[in-house]
């Protein structure tokens, strides 16, 4: 953190390039709303980074997602969608919180960042990230997207936790 705080690169819990392309990121931002959600997805990531709950896959993923030009505006794409959901109620969103959250699982199960992760199926989706789900992302609607993306990620990995 000191040879980024003294080569002038933000101070960042994250590693340097993760760090340094999320940077460009927000900085190119096509549009107010979608820097608005990578600001917001930094913050998260940091807190995942400072606790130690950021599995090395999940940071990988999403380095590659936001280093690719065609990644990154497929991902300010999804963001824009999900940022489109700020201030509905999940009823009146209930479909456009299920395409997005198909659509991200499809996502990640194409390129399966996850693969490797044990996820911790005994803690409740609420409790398995340091800082309570509603304080990260105070909005209803896109919150459901995450809990629901959270929890299909969970449910795929318990059937791998009886293989041997």
């Amino acid at each position: 953190m000191v040879d980024d705080v003294e080569s002038g690169r933000p101070l960042s819990a994250l590693p340097p390039n993760v760090a340094g392309l999320l940077f460009s990121a927000i900085e190119s931002a096509p549009t107010p709303a979608v820097r608005t959600a990578l600001e917001r997805e930094r913050d998260l990531l940091e807190v995942l980074a400072v606790s130690g709950k950021a599995p090395e896959e999940l940071l990988s993923f999403y380095a590659a997602s936001i280093a690719d030009d065609e990644q990154r505006s497929r991902y300010s794409e999804l963001l824009a969608e999900w940022s489109n959901l700020e201030g509905k109620t999940l009823d009146s969103a209930e479909p456009e919180i299920e395409r997005l959250s198909q659509t991200l699982m499809a996502w990640f199960e194409e390129a399966d960042p996850f693969a490797a992760v044990d996820f911790d199926t005994t803690q409740s989706s609420e409790t398995s990230v340091p800082i309570p789900l509603d304080e990260i992302i105070p909005d209803p609607a896109q919150r459901e997207v995450v809990s629901r993306v959270q929890r299909a990620l969970v449910s795929k990995s318990i059937p791998a936790k009886g293989v041997s």
